[in-house]
């Protein structure tokens, strides 16, 4: 299974160029606002949990069924082996 923290996932309207090569595209499946960040909930493959400021999600113009661009640092993904019984 491979985790990856919330806030260590960045949302794009386009197809981002950069360093980071785990990239994929998804639709905002809902906006969860909690405190002074917002929960992203993303449709994709793999589907993703982003958290971004009120300001980033203004600035992207981020709205339910909204097409988005999502990438992480190789570095930010945790994998673990499940445990056999």
């Amino acid at each position: 299974m491979a985790v990856i923290r919330p806030e260590s996932v960045t949302l794009h309207r386009h197809q981002p160029e950069g360093s980071a090569r785990n990239v994929w595209q998804g639709t905002v499946r809902s906006l969860q606002p909690m405190h002074d960040r917002v929960r992203v909930v993303i449709d994709g493959r793999p589907p993703v949990i982003a958290t971004v400021t009120p300001s980033a999600l203004a600035e992207l113009r981020l709205l339910p069924g909204a097409s988005v661009w999502v990438s992480v640092k190789a570095v930010e993904i945790r994998g673990y082996v499940r445990a056999s019984h």
